[in-house]
């Protein structure tokens, strides 16, 4: 018999093969990466706007427990004492703790701790945080600057604050919006009016004062590719497009 003799073939890859195998994983990785981030951010503006419906109905359980009115933003223009300030205002109605430090931003940023999870967004959750665009009483009349007003400061209004009467278009004024650190709120630019360029490109976005502080007054109206979330007085949450957050004349900052 004649011997048979069996060569094993080497069934391993070659150096362009596996060029070519690299090649096409870092392609497909490449169109599926910024798909994958844009679902993510999707995901993320969506739990953005269901905290933001949480501290609506937050409001309006306020609301029916205080004759109407809105909370204040803080009881007293001068004051310091951390219970009366609209964050620990609205804590009992999402059953977190109130924060009390004596120290107003340490209050302010021990609620923002405290509620997490609510207050954050999901974007950017330590830089970037659920806040009012609040001020106090028009000079002269008795229309205010935005719904969250300050509590007897000087010659404006009276110190209980807005009623929810009061707002003649609930559907069309702003209430809270997405607002950056260090101190979570945005003064409103129907006062605080956006007449300087904060970050030099060619549109007024900042009131001189703040200059050195913050653009746009303290708001966050890019942090969701562009937009971002506003919840209106009638408890709606819409994604507005940085054109018309810039605009102080479209409506939704004044009633």
């Amino acid at each position: 018999m004649l011997n048979r003799i069996f060569v094993r073939r080497s069934v391993a890859f070659t150096l362009v093969e596996l060029l070519v195998v690299i090649g096409i994983i870092a392609l497909l990785i490449s169109i599926l990466l910024p798909a994958l981030g844009r679902a993510r951010e999707a995901a993320n503006k969506v739990v953005c706007s269901s905290n933001m419906r949480q501290y609506g109905v937050a409001v309006f359980q306020y609301s029916l427990a205080n004759k109407g009115y809105f909370p204040l933003f803080s009881d007293n223009y001068t004051t310091n004492i951390p219970e009366s300030h609209w964050w620990n205002t609205l804590a009992v109605y999402l059953r977190v703790p109130q924060q009390l430090d004596t120290d107003y931003y340490k209050s302010q940023n021990g609620s923002i701790e405290l509620t997490r999870r609510i207050r954050c967004c999901p974007s950017d959750p330590d830089y970037v945080a659920i806040g009012p665009h609040y001020g106090a009483y028009r000079f002269g009349d008795q229309r205010p600057y935005g719904p969250i007003i300050y509590g007897r400061a000087a010659a404006t209004g009276p110190s209980k604050g807005v009623k929810m009467t009061q707002v003649r278009k609930p559907s069309n004024w702003i209430m809270f919006v997405e607002t950056h650190g260090p101190y979570f709120m945005m003064y409103s630019p129907t006062n605080w009016t956006f007449d300087a360029d904060g970050d030099f490109d060619g549109i007024k976005d900042v009131y001189p004062y703040w200059l050195g502080w913050n653009n746009y007054n303290g708001g966050a109206p890019k942090v969701h590719r562009g937009t971002s979330n506003v919840l209106y007085c009638d408890g709606h949450v819409d994604s507005l497009p940085f054109k018309d957050w810039i605009n102080p004349n479209n409506g939704h900052w004044v009633n």
